[in-house]
């Protein structure tokens, strides 16, 4: 006969019978009673960190759609300007140029309150430009947290969401920009893009957790340090001082400098990134383009009130919603064709290329449709119309396949490569509508839309070309980080047995550090996820 001490129960367990008798307290563990009261305590178990890719269906829809939101109030901003121009001529008495700087400023660098009661021009594009800087790295982060939540193949419906978001936001702009301009004047134009954003503002910081992984870690280590410390694991604790201390070492001038640094590495030593930021920006200048050459060719040639201007900004969302059905239902019928022809879960990058080897063809032919019949009054007004959705749907078409493939691409360095093309796309953008007109107006509406549409035509061939030799540059781009953070690993052992500090792993190199395409290691913890970086 034996007792067993176990919960709250007596257990008196012998060969033929089993009694149990319950105690009016609860017992604890023998080892409790001799090694102290915290050894085995619940809350000495530390959890496990925080993996955005485990969160609910629920909860990732809501990061989702605000992160969305964010990206849709920031493009907004950007062209609701663009419809009070005529007012804003009027009132300050300049010229057309003057006033498209406020769209160029603010495409370039999303106050407008600030703004909308002054009386001064250059305050009013000063401030334009302030506000784009602060909302600018929406049009960079947004993806690398979505990229957090997932994985590559489920990158569809994010993907879909951001690139809609982006280019749905300056139709949108337009949309509403053009009626209240004319209902309630310029002024209110401004306050309600103010009122707009600091709406979207507040709910995403309410709302949106942290998704990226490096700092989800950092930040867990750093809550059960202390408990670490009262626990008696010294260890644990040493362990979580000295990461502290590391990152406290890094300064702030050493960080800024690789954020500067690492875009341009990548924009002028890889061709692949180079190719695709000018083929990204161009589309992305031709949209932004539109919201001065649709006025014009409207306004002066078919004679269109504001408000009916307005609304062909409608046909900006019917193309960006063909481009989106065509990603999400198109080209997951191909991937899922191919996962049951082949076997693999995992498919390559390229794969999502396959959408936009017809899709981006469909932005010359918009252009061209759009540049042969808007002058031509004889010509429905339907014509050109049509073609605003073709080329609408051709760039959308490019974005939804080649910002996936950029993250894929770059790895660990994915937030570096997103940088270099959005940095590509806002020069182009900015600068571009600043001679629109004058395009319009030397070489007629229909020449300078035909010369948009013979660069979109040559760059068109780009997703079959990285369809077909993507596979082989990508495997160029990982042997060359290898090899960097190799040379790195060997360089940071070397100064370790000088100075007495452990020595990183090969492997700790390769996967944590942010490495510029054939240059040295950068030990940086990456802010892409590791399915990118194992692309």
């Amino acid at each position: 006969m034996r007792n067993v001490l176990s919960g709250n129960k007596l257990r008196v367990t012998g060969y033929h019978q089993t009694p149990s008798v319950r105690l009016p307290f609860k017992l604890r563990s023998l080892d409790a009673w001799t090694m102290g009261p915290n050894t085995d305590s619940t809350s000495s178990v530390v959890p496990p960190v925080e993996n955005p890719r485990e969160w609910s269906t629920r909860k990732k829809t809501r990061v989702t759609l605000i992160l969305g939101s964010m990206v849709l109030s920031y493009t907004y901003l950007s062209t609701s300007f663009a419809l009070s121009a005529t007012s804003l001529q009027r009132r300050f008495n300049t010229g057309a140029e003057v006033i498209t700087l406020g769209l160029s400023l603010y495409v370039l660098g999303a106050g407008c309150f600030v703004i909308s009661d002054s009386d001064n021009l250059a305050t009013i594009l000063v401030f334009r430009l302030l506000s784009s800087i602060a909302g600018a790295s929406a049009l960079n982060n947004v993806p690398a947290s979505y990229s957090d939540m997932t994985t590559p193949p489920k990158y569809a419906p994010f993907f879909t969401c951001y690139g809609f978001s982006a280019f749905a936001g300056p139709a949108l702009g337009g949309l509403v920009g053009a009626f209240v301009n004319e209902r309630a004047g310029w002024q209110w134009n401004l306050r309600h893009q103010a009122i707009f954003v600091a709406v979207v503002t507040v709910i995403s910081i309410l709302f949106v957790p942290e998704t990226d992984h490096p700092r989800l870690k950092r930040l867990h280590d750093a809550k059960y340090a202390a408990r670490d410390v009262s626990d008696g694991t010294d260890d644990k604790a040493a362990v979580s001082r000295a990461s502290r201390a590391g990152s406290a070492g890094r300064s702030l001038g050493h960080t800024i400098s690789r954020s500067l640094k690492l875009p341009f590495q990548w924009l002028f030593t890889d061709r692949v990134v180079l190719v695709i930021s000018i083929y990204t920006s161009l589309l992305y200048a031709i949209i932004y383009d539109f919201f001065v050459i649709i006025p014009f060719a409207f306004a002066s040639i078919r004679g269109f009130r504001p408000e009916s201007i307005g609304l062909i900004y409608i046909t900006l969302f019917l193309g960006f919603s063909i481009a989106a059905c065509n990603y999400l239902f198109v080209q997951e019928a191909i991937n899922r064709r191919i996962r049951k022809k082949t076997g693999k879960k995992m498919l390559p990058p390229e794969t999502s290329l396959i959408h936009a080897i017809y899709g981006c063809s469909l932005a010359p032919v918009g252009l061209f449709l759009f540049a042969w019949t808007v002058p031509f009054t004889h010509v429905h007004w339907i014509v050109p119309a049509i073609g605003i959705v073709l080329l609408c749907a051709g760039s959308m078409s490019a974005f939804t396949s080649l910002i996936p493939y950029l993250v894929a691409y770059g790895g660990p360095s994915a937030p570096s490569v997103l940088a270099a093309a959005g940095f590509c796309r806002s020069a182009l953008a900015a600068a571009l509508p600043l001679f629109t007109r004058q395009m319009c107006q030397g070489i007629t509406v229909q020449g300078a839309t035909s010369l948009l549409g013979g660069l979109a035509l040559l760059l068109t061939p780009l997703p079959l070309l990285l369809y077909i030799h993507g596979g082989k540059l990508r495997e160029h781009v990982r042997q060359r980080k290898e090899a960097a953070a190799a040379a790195g690993a060997a360089s940071n052992a070397s100064e370790g047995a000088a100075s007495d500090k452990p020595i990183e792993s090969n492997k700790e190199a390769a996967v944590g550090a942010r490495i510029p395409p054939g240059g040295a290691v950068d030990h940086q913890v990456s802010r892409s996820t590791a399915d990118a970086a194992g692309q």
